[in-house]
């Protein structure tokens, strides 16, 4: 503040003559005194409810002296302080200075002497003021850029581990077509041998153990497809609540006695565009983690509910922007999973890390660390959102939320009939394509093969095979080969013969390469590994299926 003529005083003496010896030098100056406090304690509140422009305080004073107070009455109530002092020791000087002091005086001080330590006093303030403003600025303006730094830094580590997910996804992605040829034709050549009636009964056990752990290896790398988002899903309109207590029931059968499962479901109608093996995929493992984490036992809780909600509150999502899963989130309605358990809980370190895939707690060669980020890449890929919520000792609830949609009326399996045709199957695989053309055969089909595009066009656009009894009704094609894709080699022979039918079979494809697929006329898409039955019943309902239209 500037120094204005009448300056309020507040007089802190505890001698009483030589406090009104003070009021008659400060009065002689034309300020005002607004009150005299006998001690420190009295001086702090009487600043506080008589706001005066200065103290001028006893630097010795019964129950608090002048530096306590006037420290006192520089955090709560800043107002400048004049110490008056008998001893003109540096000593108290110093003190005086650390507890905001603006000037002291040695008494007893003229008139003259005081008004110029009140001016001194109140000049200080005001830079003291200012720099305590400034330095409040510097503080946040510092906390800002901590802030910063701090979502930067967690920016890169999502990053970074979008990366390594993306590393491990692609990986995934380059095996797991060559690899899922080589499990369908173990599979394949184990059940056409099962088929034969002379086998030994021992053969027999070892060939249904052979395709046992075929099948594991088939859901090992499904898991890896999940959580990399590569998997190929057929969503269909899904009644949760009613898809979930059939799940339940059977999850029923399989948790241990000392797991009490219970099922909460909404009064709306809870539908959502889904796959079913997928989201039965989801179920199971959160279950097995909520049981894995209730070793004593416990109440495992699963619901379904319409969700409304702002945005999902997960700090675990890497969603992009928050503005773009905030508008994502406004204009959707939602449907909410959840799987509630009494267990043990996780950490803050364990949840951060809690969807990579192969992080596990559990000792080695109990589990894989698969199933959570397998749940993780089938609710992304299904657009939905995962949050969880946890306390250590206080259990766990995952969240899972799926857009709601309309429910419409599913359609069931077509009939099927006992159609007789011939049929082309490609596939650059030797060991696959002749697995699948004994199978075929088996069936009673006639079947031609191809290990190309070229190769299978040629073989239909012979007058042999493209004519009279002998016409192909039906190719079966690998999606994804080398020299001509399975769509562009349907659409070529569609030309000459606009009514033929097309199965595709992939190992590894997205969901946009399935619905290209459709698109191109497939009437099916079928994923390897497959087993026998699988191929059967595809094949048949694609002979039942009305003539395409080219």
């Amino acid at each position: 503040m500037k120094l204005k003529e009448d300056v309020r005083v507040l007089i802190a003496e505890d001698d009483f003559l030589v406090g009104e010896m003070i009021r008659g030098e400060v009065e002689s100056l034309g300020h005002t005194v607004v009150g005299e406090a006998p001690d420190g304690q009295q001086a702090v509140a009487m600043t506080q409810s008589l706001r005066p422009d200065v103290v001028l305080m006893d630097i010795r004073m019964p129950d608090m002296d002048g530096i306590e107070a006037a420290r006192r009455i520089h955090r709560a109530h800043p107002t400048p302080v004049v110490v008056l002092t008998a001893y003109d020791a540096p000593e108290l000087v110093a003190q005086a200075c650390e507890a905001g002091v603006g000037a002291y005086l040695v008494k007893m001080p003229g008139a003259a002497e005081i008004g110029r330590a009140i001016a001194v006093a109140i000049a200080r303030f005001d830079d003291l003021m200012e720099m305590r403003r400034l330095n409040g600025q510097l503080q946040e303006e510092i906390a800002e850029r901590v802030r910063i730094e701090a979502v930067r830094a967690q920016m890169e580590q999502q990053l970074r581990r979008q990366e390594r997910l993306a590393a491990v996804g692609q990986l995934a992605a380059g095996i797991a077509h060559d690899f899922r040829n080589l499990l369908t034709t173990i599979i394949l050549h184990a059940q056409m041998a099962l088929l034969r009636r002379d086998l030994p009964s021992g053969l027999a056990q070892d060939l249904k153990t052979i395709m046992g752990e075929s099948l594991k290896v088939s859901d090992l790398v499904q898991q890896i497809l999940d959580f990399s988002s590569r998997a190929m899903i057929k969503p269909r309109p899904l009644d949760l609540q009613f898809f979930v207590e059939d799940v339940v029931d059977v999850l029923r059968r399989t948790l241990p006695e000392n797991v009490h499962l219970t099922l909460g479901v909404g009064k709306e109608a809870c539908t959502v565009e889904a796959d079913p093996d997928r989201m039965r995929q989801v179920m199971t493992n959160l279950a097995l983690n909520a049981r894995d984490a209730m070793p004593e036992g416990g109440e495992l809780r699963i619901e379904v509910k319409r969700a409304a909600i702002q945005r999902p509150k997960s700090r675990i999502q890497d969603r992009g922007s928050e503005t773009e899963a905030d508008g994502a989130c406004r204009d959707r309605a939602w449907v909410c999973l959840s799987v509630s358990d009494t267990g043990t809980g996780m950490t803050e370190e364990v949840l951060a890390h809690l969807f990579e895939p192969f992080f596990t707690t559990k000792d080695v060669g109990e589990g894989r660390g698969l199933g959570l980020a397998q749940v993780y890449g089938i609710v992304r890929q299904h657009e939905g959102y995962v949050d969880v919520e946890t306390e250590i000792g206080g259990g766990t609830t995952v969240y899972i939320y799926l857009p709601a949609c309309e429910l419409e009326d599913g359609e069931g399996d077509e009939e099927i009939g006992g159609q007789r045709a011939t049929i082309l199957l490609v596939e650059q695989e030797e060991g696959l394509r002749q697995a699948g053309r004994r199978m075929l055969e088996s069936l009673g089909h006639r079947v031609l093969t191809a290990s190309s595009g070229h190769e299978a066009l040629a073989l239909c656009q012979s007058p042999r095979w493209s004519q009279g009894r002998c016409r192909v009704g039906l190719v079966i094609t690998d999606v994804v080969m080398p020299d001509m894709e399975g769509k562009e080699l349907v659409q070529h022979v569609r030309r000459r013969n606009p009514g033929l039918k097309a199965l595709g079979i992939v190992g590894c494809e997205v969901e946009q390469a399935t619905r290209e697929s459709s698109e191109s006329g497939f009437l099916d898409v079928i994923q390897k590994p497959f087993s026998m039955d699988v191929l059967a019943r595809a094949v048949r309902r694609a002979l039942d299926a009305d003539d395409c239209e080219g």
